[in-house]
């Protein structure tokens, strides 16, 4: 939460992304008509923040937002690794774009090691 979002346009192809918390929450709506067309502003509520053409609504990326600053993206193998978590029991929360939302207790050992499977509920 609270670092900067930068989004750059790359080339002069009209867009216009908007970004949702929620369902509808709108955060913010931007227009790109430019190469090197520019937003920049900071996420500050915790959640998936889904950004949306609003052109091509079908295009659709996504930000997680975590209250913490520790987080990590999954791998092409499907691992990831946390560093820095502070030993004791803690929240872990994954989000896939189609499995949806897991959320599980962890006991994160003096050693600093945990090791787990993310298994989403199936729907």
């Amino acid at each position: 939460m609270h670092a900067p979002v930068v989004l750059l346009s790359s080339d002069s192809v009209f867009a216009d992304v908007a970004a949702y918390i929620g369902v509808s929450d709108l955060l913010f709506r931007r227009k790109f008509v430019l190469a090197g067309d520019r937003y920049q502003g900071s996420l500050d509520k915790p959640g998936v923040v889904t950004l949306e053409s609003e052109v091509n609504p079908v295009a659709r990326a996504w930000i997680y937002v975590t209250p913490t600053a520790i987080g990590a993206v999954v791998g092409p193998r499907g691992r990831f690794t946390l560093e820095g978590v502070p030993a004791g029991k803690r929240r872990f929360t994954a989000w896939h774009p189609e499995k949806g939302i897991l959320d599980r207790e962890i006991d994160v050992p003096a050693s600093g090691s945990a090791a787990f499977d993310v298994v989403f509920p199936g729907k």
